[in-house]
């Protein structure tokens, strides 16, 4: 059972509610304010809670006030009102049949004597008024406090990709070859070994183009018919010219 002042009632509760959420010295505080404001503020600190419920509450006083209920069938009031707010937001999306048959076991719990399963705290017309109200307010905006009240679940997605190699299994070789991380690698003069391997099968350079130049020279100073060739052709370039 909740004492006054107490977090949240106890789930699905249909026990007798006078005296369990609200004392005697709360509600001759409450009684006592002179303003609403102030009557607010005594219902924010015995019924802590958002704005929503503290208008509930509000409205459960002034229905107290016009039926002329004493100190403690208004605190059964106001804790059949928090019990009924509390029933709602038990799920996201509130069953109102479920909700509507929690708060007719809890007024038939406050409407017909028979201790020690019921105490008679309201007469007939005042539980017809009671449950007129509950019904036209609490469960008609069930979802809205079922919306208010229920925590929000915030989701944290983290991908991690399967073939990354920072996030792979342990123990798992890389299939990027030595040659190719080269070649990624930005290098320019780096090139594929096959095609250094296969210039030499597709062209065969013959072997004269080998030859440097001071191997020529060398060859046409050792021979003396390169030297006669040499005088000749020079001879025929001068005859050429005097005629």
């Amino acid at each position: 059972m909740a004492t006054a002042g107490s977090g949240e009632p106890d789930s699905c509760e249909t026990g007798i509610c006078q005296w369990t959420d609200l004392d005697v010295v709360a509600m001759e505080r409450l009684q006592a304010a002179p303003t609403l404001q102030d009557r607010r503020d005594v219902l924010a600190e015995v019924l802590p809670g958002p704005p929503v419920l503290l208008d509930a509450y509000e409205a459960a006083v002034e229905l107290g006030q016009e039926l002329g209920l004493s100190p403690g069938p208004l605190s059964a009031l106001l804790a059949i009102v928090r019990r009924a707010i509390s029933m709602c937001a038990q799920t996201p999306l509130p069953d109102v049949e479920e909700c509507y048959a929690y708060v007719s076991e809890l007024l038939l719990r406050h409407a017909v004597h028979h201790p020690p399963v019921s105490v008679a705290v309201f007469g007939l017309t005042q539980v017809a008024c009671i449950a007129a109200h509950l019904f036209g307010t609490v469960l008609r905006h069930a979802k809205l406090y079922a919306y208010v009240l229920t925590p929000q679940v915030c989701l944290d997605l983290t991908l991690v990709y399967v073939d990354s190699p920072e996030h792979g299994p342990e123990g798992e070789v890389p299939t990027t070859l030595p040659e190719e991380e080269g070649e990624t690698s930005g290098n320019p003069n780096t090139e594929p070994p096959f095609q250094e391997a296969a210039v030499p099968e597709l062209v065969q350079v013959p072997a004269e183009v080998y030859l440097s130049k001071e191997d020529v020279s060398g060859s046409l100073r050792a021979s003396p018919r390169s030297k006669k060739h040499l005088r000749r052709s020079q001879g025929s370039r001068q005859g050429n010219k005097r005629h």
